[in-house]
Formats: C-alpha cells, sequence, structure tokens
C-alpha cells in the first residue's frame, strides 16, 4: 500500500506519452491504470467533478459520483460574477425567445445571425479595430487565427509559456517555431534580429499572452510592439485572462500601447473568464477577415457560436465597459489584494502580478497533490497545476478570485488550505 502511495505521489502523465502497441488496450490501458491509482487516494487532480449549482463562491460539487457535497470555491474563471448576473441571464431568455438555442450551421453558410453581427460590430469598439470575428471557443479562436495567418513557409517566434491553443496553432502551421524565454524581450529581439538578417522578406509572427495564466504576470508588451515593428514582424496576442477584468476601463494589458502604432497587431481571446459564456473572437483590420474565414479550420469547418452566447456576452460587454464594470473592477482588485496579503501572511508564497489569477507555489509535486487530497476533506475547490503544466517541483494552486468572494471567504480559503498542508506534510514523513 505504501508503495502504490508513493507511485501515486511522485509519477508524472508523461510517462505515458510514448504509447506502443497495435491495440487499444496496449497503447492506453498504463495511463488508465495509473490515473485510477491516482484516484484510489485520493490525489488525481482532474477527478470528474460535478457541480450541481451555479459556479458561485460556494457550489455543490459531486467528486466521482460520490455523494454531493457544499465546497467554497475558488476554481471557477467567472471573475467578474456576471454569469449569474440577473441582466445577464435575463437577456440570453430574450434572445432565444427571438432566436432558439442554436447557430444550427456553420458561419460561412447559415451560422450568423443579427446577433453575431452586433456583437462583432461591438468588440471591435472596445477594442479599437476595424473588425472582429467570433467563434465558438476561445480555443478555436486562438488555435484558428494561427491556423489561417501564418502558412508552412513563415516563421513563428512564440513565448515558452504561452496557452496550450497557441503552442498547437503554432505546431499545425509552420515548422519554423522557435520559444523565447518567458517575457524576456532581450531574447526575443536575438531571436528575431536573427530570423530577419537570415529571411529579410519573410512572415515572421510573434506569438503571446496578455496575462499568463500559470503565472499571474503580464508581458512588457510597449517593448513587445516596438520589436516587432523594427523587426518588421507581425503580432498575435490573446488577452483571455486579462481582457475585461483589468485595467482602469477593463482593456487589460492592451491599455499600456494605446497610444502605440498597432497595425500589424491582432488580439484573440476567449470570453469564458470575464463574459460569462463559452466563445472567442479573433480583432485586426479589414484585410484579415477573408483569410480568416476562408483558412481557418476551426471557424469554416465549425458551428457558429449561439445566439445565447452572443446575448450573453453582449450585456456582459455592457456592464463591463460601463461604471458598473468599473465598480466589478474595484471589488476585485480589492479581493485579490486581500487574497495575496493573507496568503504571505499565513507563510504561503504567491507568484505574479495581482490579478483574478492568484499562483501559491507549494513545490514538491508529492506534497501539491497531498494538498489537492487534503483541501476537499477542509471543502475547498481550488485548481492544483502540476508538471506538465508547469516546471518540475513547481507545482502551484491556482485561486481563481471573483468579485463577489467575500474577504471571509477568502481568508477561511486560506485557512483550509494551510491546514490541509500541515496535514500532507505529515502523511509525508509517515512515508520516510
Amino acid at each position: 500500500m505504501q508503495s502504490e502511495l508513493l507511485k501515486a505521489l511522485n509519477r508524472s502523465g508523461l510517462t505515458f506519452i510514448k504509447v506502443k502497441g497495435k491495440t487499444l488496450k496496449e497503447r492506453y490501458q498504463p495511463i488508465s491504470d495509473f490515473t485510477e491509482l491516482r484516484k484510489k487516494f485520493g490525489v488525481y487532480c482532474y477527478a470528474n467533478r460535478v457541480l450541481n449549482a451555479k459556479a458561485a463562491p460556494y457550489v455543490e460539487a459531486e467528486f466521482d459520483h460520490r455523494k454531493s457535497e457544499k465546497f467554497l470555491n475558488f476554481s471557477s474563471q467567472d471573475y467578474l460574477g456576471l454569469s449569474q448576473n440577473e441582466e445577464v441571464k435575463n437577456a440570453v431568455k430574450l434572445a432565444i425567445d427571438e432566436f432558439g438555442i442554436h447557430a444550427a450551421s456553420s458561419p460561412v453558410l447559415t451560422g450568423r445571425n443579427k446577433m453575431t453581427e452586433k456583437l462583432e460590430s461591438k468588440l471591435a469598439s472596445v477594442l479599437n479595430k476595424e473588425q472582429c470575428l467570433l467563434y465558438p471557443t476561445g480555443w478555436t479562436a486562438c488555435f484558428g487565427v494561427i491556423a489561417s495567418l501564418v502558412t508552412e513557409l513563415d516563421y513563428i517566434i512564440i513565448d515558452a509559456l504561452s496557452h496550450n491553443s497557441l503552442q498547437v496553432g503554432a505546431k499545425y502551421s509552420t515548422p519554423h517555431v522557435q520559444k523565447f524565454k518567458h517575457n524576456d524581450v532581450e531574447h526575443l529581439e536575438k531571436l528575431l534580429k536573427k530570423r530577419r538578417e537570415s529571411e529579410p522578406n519573410a512572415g515572421i509572427f510573434v506569438i503571446l499572452e496578455g496575462l499568463f495564466s500559470m503565472n499571474s504576470d503580464m508581458p512588457d508588451l510597449k517593448s513587445v510592439l516596438h520589436l516587432a515593428n523594427k523587426y518588421e514582424a507581425i503580432l498575435i496576442i490573446d488577452v483571455a485572462h486579462d481582457f475585461g477584468a483589468m485595467g482602469s476601463k477593463g482593456l487589460g494589458v492592451l491599455e499600456t500601447v494605446e497610444n502605440e502604432n498597432l497595425d500589424n497587431v491582432v488580439v484573440c481571446g476567449a470570453f469564458s473568464k470575464s463574459f460569462a459564456s463559452n466563445g472567442g473572437f479573433v480583432a485586426g483590420p479589414n484585410v484579415i477577415r477573408q483569410q480568416l474565414i476562408v483558412f481557418s479550420p476551426t471557424y469554416t469547418f465549425s458551428n457558429g457560436i449561439s445566439q445565447m452566447q452572443c446575448a450573453a456576452v453582449l450585456k456582459c460587454t455592457d456592464i463591463i465597459f460601463s461604471k458598473q464594470g468599473d465598480i466589478l473592477r474595484k471589488q476585485s482588485k480589492e479581493n485579490i489584494d486581500f487574497a495575496i496579503k493573507e496568503f504571505n501572511k499565513n507563510g504561503f508564497v504567491t507568484n505574479g502580478i495581482p490579478s483574478p489569477i492568484v499562483p501559491v507555489l507549494i513545490g514538491a509535486d508529492d506534497l501539491a497533490r497531498l494538498i489537492s487530497k487534503e483541501i476537499i476533506n477542509q471543502g475547498l475547490l481550488a485548481n492544483l497545476a502540476e508538471y506538465p503544466a508547469v516546471p518540475k517541483s513547481q507545482a502551484i494552486f491556482r485561486f481563481q478570485i471573483m468579485s463577489n468572494h467575500t474577504h471571509s471567504q477568502i481568508a477561511d480559503a486560506v485557512q483550509k488550505i494551510k491546514h490541509a498542508k500541515i496535514d500532507a506534510e505529515k502523511t509525508l514523513k509517515s512515508l520516510i
């Protein structure tokens, strides 16, 4: 039993990345067995969680079909709490009455309606772009923009910690992909200079995020933009996590480059963080629109974003870019600052800048896995990120702070993970 627990705590899913065999069972039984082993000891961080109520500060949830229990919830990315907003819900109900619930076609056929066009126009205006194209999810938008704009003859220089959708899009589009060290402007310039000197006429794309969700940090976007302009590169930035939730105007990192030349900048993102809906977007100059429509596989060969999604995002956009939105961001910032202070006061290290994502550094993967079990026992939901999502022995818990959390709920969550860590450390000592 002790050896099994150690195996569950110390082995990585990457052990099974190079599968072998001719049958499904031969190829995939090992990772299935390892998953069951981790579940047996309650240290599988992707255990089947089923919420039996709305995503709110407190939720009813069950794990792997066990009896539903009440949990303090810091694992939902409803940053401004708008998924439960009555105006948003009413807007969706009206859209259902008028348009139904499903686009029922690809957007290049009959999967668009006046709600689609209204939202695209509104987002283009908010982002100060000539046009905007909607996708059914944020992942498909971020993958699709790269898949359509980049060809196999082009070159990509991408931040090493960019989101999976960007990494996969880059790999899909061209064999010429280089990673620059995370947020390292000097390394980026070195790669840009070398590439432009060797390929004076090639298309070069720089790809990064506005807020990196594992580190809770932002790029020096002004410096990156200057380099892109200097070396005649096109910049693609994913603002999924900061757009709407951060900045004095709700524009996140884009507020740092408002007065810069953005002619060769394309902005993509997701609605699933602050805009209470699935869905995503790509915004930029008019000249890229037809290229996106024809060559973006996740647009052309996917069903269009639904009327319900459009209605939710339209109403959220009205709220977010109004005085009400300013109040929500102020509440969010107060909660974030309080959370960081509470974690630090109780001996935890938090990474990054103040944002709706507060990464709490644990370190050792085995300890983090045991804590993930213990916080469930404490009645707390928070998301564990372990290797390979983060570097080995740098496991974190991502606390996702919502504007409708209270300070007492945040303080309670800190105490719960503190006690969980103490219990986990005791268990580890007993295994030595």
